[in-house]
C-alpha cells in the first residue's frame, strides 16, 4: 500500500512537471508571436491573455478545492437546490451542464485561449463536465458534498453552543460571587447597574 501511494505520489510529481513545461512552452511562444506584432495588435492580444488568464484562474482554484474539486465552480454554475417536500427547486439540469461545459470549453480550448495553463484548465472543465453529466456519478458527488457541509456545520453549531454555554457558566459564577459578596444590596446594585447600561 505505501508502495502504491510513493507510486501515486511521483506519477502526480510527473504530471506536474510536464503541464509546467507545457506552461513555459506556451508562454514562450505567445511572447514570441507578440514580438512580431504591431502595438495595437500587441495590446489586444495582451488585453485578451489578461481575460482567458481570469477564466484559467477561477477554472483552476475551484479544481484545486479540497478535498475534492467543486465541479459546479468549474463550470461556472451555483448549486443552491432545495428540497421541499417531493419538490427539488433551483435544481440544475444536466441540460444545464452541457451549456456551461460548451460556452465554457470555447473560452478555454488550448487553441483558443493564450494563457499557459489553458490545457490544465480544460482538462478540469472536461472532467467536471463528466461528472456532472453522469446521474449516477453526479449524486454520489452531491452526497459527499452535503456529508460534509452537515459535518462542518455540525463542528461549527457545537463550537458556537460550547461558547454560549461557556458565557453563561462564567456568567452565573460571577453573578453569584456579586450577589454573596453584596448579600441584602445585589437587588438594588444590580438595578442601577441595568439602568445605568443602556
Amino acid at each position: 500500500e505505501e508502495a502504491a501511494r510513493a507510486a501515486a505520489a511521483q506519477a502526480e510529481e510527473e504530471a506536474a512537471r510536464i503541464a509546467e513545461q507545457h506552461r513555459l512552452q506556451r508562454e514562450a511562444d505567445f511572447e514570441a508571436e507578440v514580438k512580431r506584432m504591431d502595438a495595437e495588435q500587441r495590446k489586444r492580444a495582451l488585453k485578451q491573455k489578461k481575460i482567458d488568464a481570469r477564466v484559467v484562474n477561477r477554472i483552476l482554484k475551484a479544481t484545486n478545492a479540497n478535498p475534492e474539486p467543486n465541479h459546479y465552480a468549474v463550470l461556472g454554475l451555483r448549486n443552491w437546490e432545495v428540497h421541499i417536500g417531493p419538490w427539488n427547486l433551483f435544481r440544475i439540469t444536466t441540460r444545464d451542464v452541457k451549456k456551461a461545459y460548451r460556452n465554457l470549453s470555447r473560452r478555454v480550448h488550448p487553441d483558443k485561449n493564450r494563457d499557459g495553463r489553458a490545457e490544465q484548465a480544460f482538462h478540469a472543465l472536461e472532467a467536471s463536465a463528466a461528472v456532472l453529466s453522469d446521474t449516477e456519478d453526479r449524486r454520489g458527488y452531491d452526497r459527499r458534498v452535503e456529508a460534509r457541509r452537515k459535518k462542518r456545520n455540525k463542528r461549527i453549531t457545537g463550537t458556537t453552543l460550547d461558547v454560549l454555554d461557556s458565557t453563561r457558566r462564567n456568567l452565573e459564577r460571577v453573578l453569584g460571587t456579586t450577589k454573596r459578596v453584596l448579600g441584602p444590596f445585589s437587588v438594588p446594585v444590580f438595578t442601577l447597574g441595568m439602568l445605568a447600561l443602556p
